[in-house]
């Protein structure tokens, strides 16, 4: 028998909180036939908190005659008693027991979430409400403990199912691994699971790994023919259902012309123009003409994909040109299978690694790009991403004995057949700072999104390292020692002086970042700048000198070993050159940073402070083509702001304006009299809580921080819930994929709490969400280091870099609501400087100039919407 059981708690803490719900069911592990039930509530003998009364609904009052928990405790043990205990994602509700004097440290652990984690790779949640609805298991009113743990033993009866209807080849696969760990949990899981005691041992399962990778088609046949036809028009009319729009097909002669001048352009463009096929056919036409790559790089790599499985199948079934092309993101976002299989080896498998690397052989089998992240993974697993990724040489090394199976081998060849290459800006940027490069000898490119260049780039050539990497690379290094035989005297010696030498080292980031934030924040984060040099005496450079030399003492422990520690060796390396550049005080060319946090302690930092020189001296200089994209590029209508920021000064500049009649299709509502909104949270609650009682659907509300998020949740939730209506939050409810999902299936009930991040991140058609309110006008931190760097570049900077900077997003916000020309929308924005300070017209103006606008008292708005 197995007893399968879910507690609801007051919060997370199980030192410092209480069970308020307890419920179990016991059941048979063959038939699953259910054979006992017990369920309670239990008093807390405390208030229950707000936010936890609005994720579960029980009351202080629905407890307030319930046992307290020691007196129910003797009926819980009795009714488990030596049974296997089955969870959803197991060790929160388990540790929370342990901790209450409840005797279950011997009993067998089994969890559902360990078993969706390797079978539901198609699940875009691991949360029970996401995996009951995947399989269609019936979970009525999730987060109450008896009704969570029955949908706990449905759910594990279809998770048996699916792991019986697996191949007999992939059940060897897990076989195998399950068989290399020894928890007995895992243990009891592989005799109910394998009906063998027999396992094959790991040469054949590398065999029989590679010969069930899916078969990934590298080789492209280029038929080397000329175009017969250079007018646009011919091949926008072989497209199914073209619509005909001057804008864009001006647009798109533009371009080829321009290409053909190698004349460089930027080009703002509304979303509704169809931008894509617009450079695309002239990129191909161009390609072809002239047997030239073109890269096409993309903000994000949900939009990468896009065009690669939408736009350009469409283009290459239908039009009349012979082109081939194919997609690349960096190296990290790909499986090795050499370093896959070195972590098998290397590591010992536990349960936390057996869950991952089972997940990993399974969906090995299946995908077409080995491209990581098309599996969910815990925060946990994470960590074991950077042992098993292609970030290294080694990969597409003549030496590796898996070479010609490599997905990268495969698309380097794919690569040098390619007429269009799409990439993202992460990858473009990022190959900027590296000798290893994907692209050889970029000529001819075109920028999407434009208007992130300078953001993504400044993050893709950021250089950081922090205690935690250097923790984990020394214990991965004495791991590869000791599983390989290799003496570690040596090196146990040399971490242990590393170590002691650069915690204290580390201690004085730490120190000197506690006091210029004088704050207890869970991050925290300071420049690094002349006053931190000037605090610092010759103790603080002898200390850097003695870790350099540690660091290559240690780097020639390992290039005396007889094996491959190229990662390791890199890392080092990379330390040396960031603490070399943080601790020049007379470089001016980089932004300094450095943070603490309790989970990677100290982290070290720098980015290029000019990043718009960098870029014309190290990109647009060396390109002979080169296009960037926007719907919302200019500022007031001019592009004086991107010209002057990203250095294009020998660029051409076009405008095709928008046909959206804003007149009738958009209103944007601004109160003027919620006072003043920087010190006014209450008076903007009391606002959304009556816009709220009017419009109950299709809402997103955007906010600027998470705490604001946080503060209208617990604040309506409750009563939202009375009627009926979903209040979705950021990092309250469910990850922001979960989020859009939950909301796109009831948008008529749904009103959606988001920062600006995720709204970057999504695109939600007109027709589920149709109402934005505004919280906050988007300016950066005035703290943030990287901002304060920057602003001393400008002789004005609040006028000349922030304001900009905060217009441009703002009118992303804005103009990625309206797609189409029957797209309607109402936007209140309740930022009284909007209307009530010296350059509130800056921002009116960044609005469509013949959008409706009405400067009106609150009342007023909620009457009018």
């Amino acid at each position: 028998m197995i007893v399968a059981l879910d507690l609801e708690t007051t919060w997370l803490s199980k030192e410092k909180d209480a069970i308020i719900e307890v419920a179990l069911i016991k059941f048979d592990e063959n038939t699953f036939e259910i054979v006992e039930e017990y369920k309670t509530l239990v008093n807390p003998w405390f208030n229950i908190p707000e936010l936890n009364i609005n994720i579960t609904w029980i009351t202080d009052e629905m407890v307030e005659n319930s046992p307290k928990f020691e007196h129910i405790k003797q009926d819980i043990e009795k009714f488990i008693w030596e049974s296997p205990i089955l969870w959803h994602n197991t060790y929160f509700d388990r540790d929370f027991l342990i901790e209450k004097w409840i005797n279950i440290t011997k009993n067998i652990v089994l969890d559902t979430f360990f078993l969706a984690n390797i079978l539901s790779q198609k699940s875009k949640s691991m949360s029970l409400e996401s995996l009951t609805k995947y399989y269609n298991v019936e979970l009525i009113w999730a987060h109450r403990a008896y009704n969570d743990t029955l949908g706990t033993v449905n759910l594990f009866k279809e998770l048996v199912k699916e792991f019986n209807n697996l191949s007999n080849e992939k059940k060897e696969l897990l076989n195998h691994l399950f068989f290399t760990c020894k928890d007995k949990n895992i243990v009891y899981l592989r005799q109910l699971l394998f009906n063998t005691k027999q396992y094959i041992n790991f040469n054949e399962f590398v065999k029989l790994q590679l010969n069930n990778l899916h078969k990934y088609d590298y080789v492209i046949v280029k038929e080397e023919k000329t175009i017969s036809n250079e007018d646009i028009m011919y091949y926008f009319n072989q497209i199914p259902n073209f619509e005909d729009r001057e804008n864009q097909t001006q647009m798109s002669k533009k371009i080829l012309e321009n290409f053909s001048k190698w004349k460089k352009t930027v080009i703002e463009a509304p979303t509704w123009i169809w931008k894509t096929f617009a450079y695309l056919i002239p990129a191909i036409i161009y390609s072809k003409k002239h047997n030239k790559k073109i890269f096409i790089s993309t903000k994000t790599k949900v939009l990468q994909d896009q065009i690669y499985q939408k736009d350009l199948q469409t283009l290459k079934d239908e039009i009349d040109i012979d082109f081939t092309y194919t997609k690349i993101k960096w190296r990290k976002n790909y499986i090795s299978l050499k370093s896959y299989f070195d972590f098998i080896v290397n590591f010992d498998i536990d349960y936390e690694k057996l869950s991952f690397l089972s997940k990993i052989t399974l969906w090995l089998c299946n995908t077409e790009f080995w491209e990581l992240d098309e599996l969910f993974y815990t925060s946990n697993e994470y960590k074991f991403l950077k042992y098993i990724n292609a970030d290294n040489k080694e990969t597409i090394n003549e030496w590796n004995p898996f070479l010609k199976e490599e997905f990268l081998y495969k698309q380097k060849i794919k690569l040098d057949n390619s007429d269009i290459i799409i990439i993202n800006h992460s990858l473009l940027f990022t190959d900027l700072k590296n000798d290893f490069s994907f692209f050889w000898k970029l000529e001819n490119l075109i920028i999407d999104e434009a208007h992130s260049v300078e953001d993504i780039a400044t993050e893709s050539l950021k250089n950081s390292f922090s205690f935690k990497v250097l923790e984990d690379t020394l214990s991965y290094l004495e791991l590869i020692h000791k599983n390989h035989l290799i003496d570690s005297t040596k090196l146990r010696s040399k971490k242990e002086d590393l170590l002691l030498n650069i915690k204290e080292f580390f201690d004085i980031f730490k120190d000197y970042l506690k006091k210029k934030t004088n704050n207890e924040n869970y991050l925290l984060t300071t420049l690094i700048d002349q006053n931190f040099y000037k605090e610092q005496d010759v103790y603080f450079y002898t200390l850097w000198a003695k870790i350099k030399v540690v660091l290559s003492d240690i780097k020639e422990i390992l290039l005396e070993v007889k094996y491959d520690f190229s990662r390791e060796l890199w890392i080092i390396d990379n330390i040396v050159d960031i603490l070399n550049k943080l601790l020049d005080k007379e470089s001016e060319e980089f932004v300094k940073i450095s943070y603490f946090s309790e989970y990677e302690w100290v982290k070290l930092e720098y980015t290029i402070l000019d990043i718009w020189k960098y870029l014309k001296n190290n990109f647009w200089d060396k390109l002979d083509n080169c296009f960037l994209f926007s719907a919302t590029i200019s500022i007031w209508e001019s592009f004086k702001y991107i010209k002057n920021s990203l250095k294009l000064d020998e660029f051409e500049f076009l405008q095709y304006n928008s046909d959206f009649d804003y007149e009738n299709q958009a209103i944007l509502y601004i109160p003027n009299d919620i006072w003043h909104i920087k010190n006014n949270f209450s008076k903007v609650l009391e606002f959304l809580k009556e816009i709220f009682t009017k419009l109950w659907w299709n809402t997103l509300v955007l906010f600027t921080s998470l705490a604001a998020v946080r503060n209208v949740y617990l604040s309506e939730n409750m009563y939202l819930k009375s009627i009926w209506t979903n209040l979705l939050a950021q990092s309250i409810s469910w990850s922001k994929n979960k989020l859009l999902e939950n909301f796109l299936l009831e948008p008529d009930k749904s009103i959606i709490l988001w920062t600006d991040s995720f709204w970057e991140w999504i695109d939600i058609p007109w027709e589920p969400l149709k109402y934005l309110i505004i919280h906050k006008m988007p300016f950066m931190v005035p703290t943030d280091p990287l901002y304060v760097s920057r602003s001393k570049l400008y002789e004005n900077p609040f006028n000349d870099y922030s304001i900009p900077k905060s217009i441009l997003k703002l009118k992303q916000w804005f103009w990625r609501l309206i797609r189409t020309k029957q797209d309607k929308w109402v936007v209140i924005f309740l930022d009284d400087r909007i209307h009530s300070t010296d350059w509130w017209k800056v921002f009116i103006n960044a609005f469509p100039k013949d959008i409706k606008t009405n400067i009106i008292s609150k009342k007023d708005i909620i009457n009018n919407i």
